[in-house]
């Protein structure tokens, strides 16, 4: 048998809490929302490659920024303008969607 290197696919860039302003309706410790930032080049049949930011106040909630992994480099570019305190409003306007739920 033959070992066959494989090379990674999921990239994580930011995984932190950072603090939050008032008007969010739960937090982490703190005051603070999770945001998430993570890109995934799909090399097997049938997944979709993406690059997505996460922001979420709890397990369930938060705002969600989809785009192609071909996109990374503008995703990057957003996640830089996240300033803290992370407002709901400042994700509006720059193109986040909310979820609540499972996000995907």
């Amino acid at each position: 048998m033959e070992l066959t290197r494989k090379k990674p696919r999921d990239f994580v860039y930011i995984d932190e809490l950072r603090e939050a302003d008032q008007n969010w309706p739960n937090y982490f410790l703190g005051n603070k929302v999770w945001v998430f930032f993570d890109s995934y080049d799909a090399k097997l049949a049938g997944d979709i490659p993406y690059s997505r930011i996460v922001v979420c106040c709890d397990n369930e909630t938060g705002w969600t920024l989809h785009m192609a992994c071909s996109e990374l480099e503008q995703v990057r570019e957003i996640a830089n303008k996240i300033t803290t305190p992370i407002s709901q409003q400042q994700l509006i306007d720059l193109g986040f969607s909310k979820w609540h739920g499972w996000y995907e």
